[in-house]
This record gives C-alpha cells, structure tokens and sequence, in this order.
C-alpha cells in the first residue's frame, strides 16, 4: 500500500513540475517581448497570478526552493504593481534571471524523478 501511494505521489510531483515548467516558460515570454519601460496591466496581473501559484504549490510537492524562489519573484512582482508597472532594463534581467533559477530548479527535480522511476523499474526486475 505504501508503494503504491508513493508512486501516485511520484506521478503527481511529476505532472506539477511539468506544468510549473510550462508556466515559468510562459511568464518569461510575458516579460521578453516588452521593451517598454511598464508592463501591460494584464501581463503584469497574469505574471503576479504565476508566481503567486508557484508560491503556494511547490511546499505541497516538497519543493521549498521554488517556494522561495517563487516568493521572491511575487514580491518583486508586486513592487513593480506599486509603481504602475514600471520595469527598468534591471529589474527585467533580475525578473528573468529569477526564472531561470525556477527553470533549473525544477528540470533538476524533474531529472531526479525520472532516475527515481528508473531505479524502482529495475529494482522490480531484479525482484
């Protein structure tokens, strides 16, 4: 019974960093494209949203680095809120370079699940 629920968890760890991955790309595509000096309320609503998401979810699949990661883009999300949007060129490569730590951080995490279900396959064989 144990196993099997640690291989339910294992897949719904997997599909969640799937799906964060999938997010992270998505907010960097939000940020990019902007050479403005202030992000479209809608962007701006939609990044707060993703990362606030991040935030909350990653405790749940025992992934305390994205949360932390993930509240440090929030914050800085929200700062750039108070002040209308506005986004200097730094602030934009310390927003992307903020994602790009989630983005290592979860195809780490991602790579250390597929090794996982590598060893328990062969650990089944052998038995």
């Amino acid at each position: 019974m144990e196993e099997i629920f640690r291989q339910e968890m294992l897949k719904l760890r997997s599909e969640y960093i799937a799906h964060s991955l999938t997010q992270v790309e998505a907010m960097r595509s939000l940020l990019q494209p902007h050479e403005s000096v202030r992000l479209r309320t809608e962007a701006l609503t939609q990044l707060i949203t993703l990362a606030h998401r991040l935030r909350g979810s990653g405790q749940t699949y025992d992934l305390s680095e994205v949360t932390d990661w993930a509240s440090i883009l929030e914050d800085d999300l929200r700062s750039i809120e108070r002040n209308r949007g506005r986004l200097t060129v730094e602030r934009r490569r310390s927003l992307l370079s903020v994602l790009d730590q989630l983005r290592s951080i979860l195809e780490a995490e991602q790579d250390k699940d597929r090794e996982s279900k590598i060893e328990d396959r062969g650990s089944k064989i052998e038995d």
